[in-house]
């Protein structure tokens, strides 16, 4: 009887380690996981439990993100001893916006050859609220040349027939039961508004569901010049760049020396110290889709 007990107590052994390990799961693991979300953005936040601080090696966090309970990225997050025992975090973006699909995200530790167990945070659409058909994402900007994939959500019973751009018709994949998506590479700018994208159905008498978007450019301002003759203000002209197209919903924000420039149509003027000698003006021109910033470099005297 003691030599079986021996030889039982010798298998336990070893399968762990000093780290409280065993048949290859780590008891370190990821605790307090959060999930929050912004138009396709999934940002997760996570700590470490109390046992990983008795780690001595880097520890890596595995993440798996799953759309429709579908795997679309794998990423690993490596965690330095120094580092363990704050908070971590990864931003990952869809190429779905979130209304379109569940998105969800896996979690889990991985020690040398030990893993932790999974960790699971779920973000879904609510679906079963809506009334008619959507058209995803809605009322965003978009620039010109980017790929943007926008999906149709429909009802229960309500049958889906194709997805348009303006007039421009793409294919079309199903996402599930209810959600079809169409990718499409957005070549010029909207005008005089706002793009339509179109979910048509196969009931005519039906309302097509439908949503506006914005595509235009970032600022391309030039050509910066600044004076001043009394060192107490000075005055910046500029070339104004192209149309951007959004000015409606993403309107052009200038700002001289850090303060915005009011009333701005190629110039601003503005009470400012001027301290004698060679300085750098630097004019920023703003707005979602991008930013430029200009400098001109003068001798107030």
């Amino acid at each position: 009887m003691i030599r079986w007990f021996l030889l039982f107590s010798l298998f336990c052994k070893s399968t762990q380690d000093a780290n409280g390990q065993e048949n290859g799961v780590s008891h370190c693991g990821p605790q307090n996981l959060t999930l929050t979300s912004s138009d396709q953005m999934i940002l997760l936040i996570w700590e470490d439990e109390p046992s990983c601080s008795t780690l001595h090696d880097v520890l890596i966090y595995e993440l798996v993100f799953l759309i429709e309970d579908k795997t679309v990225d794998n990423v690993e997050v490596a965690v330095t001893p120094e580092q363990i025992g704050s908070t971590h975090s990864w931003n990952w973006t869809s190429h779905l916006a979130l209304e379109c699909a569940s998105h969800s995200v896996r979690l889990r530790s991985r020690y040398k050859n030990q893993t932790s167990s999974w960790k699971h945070e779920q973000k879904s659409p609510e679906i079963k609220t809506l009334q008619e058909g959507e058209v995803f994402p809605k009322d965003r900007v978009f620039k010109v040349g980017s790929t943007v994939t926008f999906c149709c959500v429909l009802p229960e019973g309500i049958l889906f027939n194709k997805m348009y751009l303006n007039r421009f018709e793409s294919n079309t994949t199903q996402i599930s039961n209810q959600t079809y998506a169409m990718t499409v590479r957005l070549e010029k700018a909207a005008t005089p508004s706002c793009a339509i994208v179109t979910c048509e159905l196969s009931d005519r008498n039906k309302r097509s569901p439908k949503a506006c978007v914005y595509i235009g450019y970032p600022p391309d301002d030039r050509d910066l010049q600044c004076e001043t003759r009394d060192l107490r203000s000075v005055e910046c002209h500029w070339n104004v760049g192209r149309e951007t197209h959004v000015p409606q919903k993403s309107k052009t924000i200038y700002h001289l020396l850090g303060r915005e420039c009011v009333n701005v149509k190629g110039e601003c003027k503005m009470n400012v110290q001027v301290d004698a000698g060679e300085r750098n003006w630097t004019l920023t021109a703003e707005n979602q889709l991008g930013k430029v910033e200009l400098t001109d470099r003068a001798d107030p005297d």
